[in-house]
């Protein structure tokens, strides 16, 4: 999850579109007791249609998208509602979706692709790979790769470095984005890392889910190849893959008085307002390799089939299968693998990979369950935490579904 510092902060500015504020979203399918959840919906042979709306309705969600994919082969391709509660204007299938952290699995997957390329490895050396031995604090120094992607590097996140002032200035920087990422990270290698609760003397290495160790990835991969992370994934994950929808940021035009994307929502005094593409209720550009990416369902899904691809060796991108074994392999003692998802196989008793994101005014959820030939993808432009409830509730009905069936 990323956070942007708009959230609570906003209202005023917007206080007029409360009088527009409409309830649609709240109001309860037809035949459907009120205090029905999804859970019991599902337990009732219900389509995923009924889900979808059930979810919609619990979770108060202005809009939901769900792509739904088995065998290759699609089960549901679906959107409800609307692009902003204060417009008339419905989501459509083809609308571009904020991804949140779920753009740090892109990012962990380059980084596979410059380990494929002999630029990297897994036990690479952070400080040796930036020059900044003398400027890092000592116990960073021995930080490798594979502490980044697995979330156990113990370091400061970005709303920390600094007591908090280099974060509170990412979002009226001019720099270049590369200089940003490159002074953060710097910033961020400097200071003392967390400690040990067990071992004052030795830093937390324990997993510690933060935003900095994918900042620190994208300046890697930056400083290897001389070129900014846009470029960097444009060319070498959407472009290859035909993701033609996917930038970064709020999608639509910021000049648009009626919502051609998703709106993302703000919620102010109880109620929830979409608010225009212009006010960039967003992280700070700087934070793109940990949570910017957007994409429309049927583009984010080619990412994720080519994932489920990779796992059978035949991947169209990542096909050195040592690396990509380690990329969906479990960090030692961590729920996250070294591409940046949580892999859980117990439960289900097949390996299920997960991620969510959220920059706290929209929230995705991908599900992969490659030995099943099974994807689940959800979106919704809300951020709340009945949404967040809805959309897990939502998961874990579909994978009951798709893994009994």
């Amino acid at each position: 999850m990323v956070f942007s510092e708009y959230q609570g902060g906003y209202g005023r500015s917007i206080a007029i579109l409360l009088i527009l504020f409409c309830v649609s979203a709240c109001t309860t399918p037809q035949g459907r007791k009120p205090d029905q959840d999804i859970s019991s919906i599902a337990s009732s042979k219900a389509s995923m249609s009924e889900l979808l709306n059930e979810a919609q309705r619990s979770g108060n969600l202005p809009a939901i998208g769900l792509l739904v994919k088995k065998n290759d082969a699609t089960v549901s391709f679906e959107t409800l509602g609307k692009r902003s509660l204060q417009h008339t204007a419905p989501v459509h299938i083809s609308d571009k979706w904020h991804l949140g952290s779920d753009t740090k699995a892109m990012t962990a997957f380059l980084v596979a692709l410059a380990i494929q390329e002999k630029k990297l490895s897994f036990d690479s050396n952070i400080a040796g790979i930036l020059a900044s031995e003398k400027t890092t604090h000592i116990q960073n120094r021995n930080l490798k790769v594979k502490d980044l992607l697995s979330q156990s590097s113990g370091l400061k996140d970005v709303q920390e470095v600094k007591s908090g002032q280099f974060w509170r200035e990412l979002f009226k920087s001019q720099k270049p984005l590369r200089q940003q990422r490159i002074e953060m990270t710097f910033a961020s290698l400097a200071e003392p890392p967390l400690k040990d609760p067990k071992d004052t003397s030795s830093p937390n290495r324990r997993v510690r889910y933060t935003n900095i160790n994918y900042i620190i990835l994208g300046a890697l991969l930056e400083k290897i190849y001389n070129e900014d992370w846009e470029s960097l994934i444009q060319k070498r994950l959407f472009d290859p893959l035909g993701m033609s929808s996917c930038g970064f940021g709020v999608a639509g035009d910021p000049l648009e008085t009626e919502p051609s994307q998703p709106w993302p929502h703000l919620r102010e005094k109880g109620q929830q307002i979409g608010v225009s593409p212009k006010h960039k209720l967003d992280n700070p550009p700087m934070l793109g390799p940990a949570g910017t990416v957007h994409c429309n369902l049927v583009d984010w899904n080619k990412f994720i089939t080519d994932l489920t691809h990779t796992w059978h060796g035949k991947g169209l991108l990542l096909k050195d299968l040592e690396v990509a074994k380690i990329y969906f392999m479990n960090a030692s003692g961590s729920r996250y693998t070294y591409g940046g998802w949580i892999r859980e196989d117990k439960k289900h008793k097949t390996p299920i990979l997960s991620h969510n994101g959220s920059n706290t005014f929209n929230y995705a959820i991908a599900v992969i369950a490659p030995e099943k030939e099974a994807i689940i993808q959800i979106v919704t432009n809300t951020g709340t935490s009945d949404a967040e409830k809805a959309l897990s509730q939502l998961q874990e009905a579909l994978m009951n579904t798709l893994l009994t069936n």
